[in-house]
């Protein structure tokens, strides 16, 4: 292999967790390892382009810094097939000894990586043949598929150890060749030029001015349909004891300015490096998934994560991650029900009892040393399993 290819990389990806967390620490572990790195990314939806590591489809990393080259909307067969021809183009541009695939989408990437025996990383981040939409038949296709890109990989990573085990029951793989790699924020050390500290002060004066007896309640990511933001804007309009502050944009941006009064403010999506700084002006956070997936049932988000490495406990619906975290560390407050009635049942009895809001956040700050250890030492792993492949493939 010539020396271009064994410290060149391509990393193909799509928006979300895996873009601006996991994706950019495996190219941070990479350039670390001594590679260059070329980051790929598709997006789903154009208001994602207004965010800083959204909306690229052609993107270089240099060092960490993620200069933009091109915007790319996944809309269609059309708008994949362009974008896997531009995967391609870049992969025999690049000639890369090194391959990471976070998605399923970028099939056709993968199976050229290995048909040109490059090294390969398969990290996926949505568990598509799991999809309670699709067909059966659909479903198999895709499952079909995941199982070829898994035997295909050098390197597997799985967002949780119970993903990975049904997923190995399911496909019928090797558990043992899947390293658990959870969603856990991107850590980053802040020097003296860094705005996190000027942020955390705007916002605790911000919060200062507020109501000392009512609640704020924060939600952060992407304003989109079945996360609950429309309940979120009406809690806040009809309940006056609860702050509800968004940040993100997305889809339902207008709808929530439309809605903005003294009791909802949103905020613009932020940096990563920075959300944590907002999220510990909260009391409590908001994450709802519909669950409609493997990886949403039994992987907790990123979203999850930033808010207890914040420490700040989660207002979350009952999904297998988050019942199996609550059990393990408390810090999560369930709601069964969607609904205004059903948020303002829960949170009430925190207004009530400043013991017991105390008690969850000391859960949450506790749980994050806790997985801020467990993150070192996952962190260690990968990048044993890197330095190995990296070993193999130099020899």
């Amino acid at each position: 292999m010539s020396g271009k290819a064994a410290k060149s990389a391509l990393l193909a990806a799509r928006q979300g967790p895996e873009l601006n967390s996991r994706g950019r620490d495996l190219a941070a572990r990479l350039i670390g390892l001594g590679y260059s790195v070329e980051f790929i990314a598709q997006v789903d939806s154009a208001e994602n382009a207004s965010c800083p590591f959204g909306a690229r489809l052609h993107t270089v990393v240099s060092g960490l810094s993620l200069h933009q080259r091109s915007r790319f909307h996944l809309t269609g067969l059309t708008d994949w097939l362009r974008a896997n021809w531009i995967a391609l183009r870049s992969f025999f541009r690049v000639n890369p000894g090194l391959v990471v695939v976070c998605d399923l989408g970028f099939m056709p990437l993968l199976l050229v990586a290995r048909l040109t025996r490059r090294g390969l990383v398969y990290a996926p981040h949505e568990v598509w043949w799991g999809m309670s939409g699709y067909s059966a038949p659909l479903r198999g296709v895709i499952a079909l598929c995941e199982r070829s890109a898994i035997l295909a990989s050098n390197l597997v990573l799985m967002t949780s150890d119970e993903r990975a085990t049904l997923v190995g029951e399911r496909l019928r793989v090797s558990r043992s060749e899947m390293l658990v790699y959870p969603n856990y924020p991107v850590q980053r050390a802040s020097d003296s030029s860094s705005p996190m500290d000027s942020v955390g002060a705007s916002l605790q004066q911000w919060k200062a001015g507020r109501d000392p007896d009512s609640l704020m309640l924060m939600f952060q990511g992407g304003l989109e349909e079945h996360r609950g933001i429309e309940t979120l804007c009406q809690l806040a309009e009809s309940w006056s004891s609860v702050t509800v502050v968004i940040q993100g944009d997305g889809p339902l941006s207008e709808y929530v300015d439309h809605h903005a009064s003294h009791n909802l403010v949103r905020w613009p999506r932020c940096q990563p490096e920075l959300t944590s700084m907002y999220l510990a002006a909260a009391d409590v956070s908001f994450v709802y998934y519909l669950g409609v997936d493997l990886n949403s049932r039994w992987a907790a988000s990123s979203k999850f994560y930033t808010s207890i490495f914040a420490g700040v406990p989660v207002l979350a619906n009952r999904l297998d991650a988050f019942s199996a975290f609550s059990q393990r560390f408390g810090a999560v407050l369930f709601f069964e029900d969607l609904s205004v009635a059903g948020l303002q049942n829960v949170l009430e009895c925190l207004l009530r009892s400043k013991a017991a809001l105390a008690h969850l956040q000391a859960e949450a700050r506790g749980a994050a040393v806790l997985l801020r250890e467990d993150q070192r030492t996952k962190m260690a792993a990968l990048d044993s399993a890197l330095e190995k492949l990296v070993s193999n493939l130099e020899a």
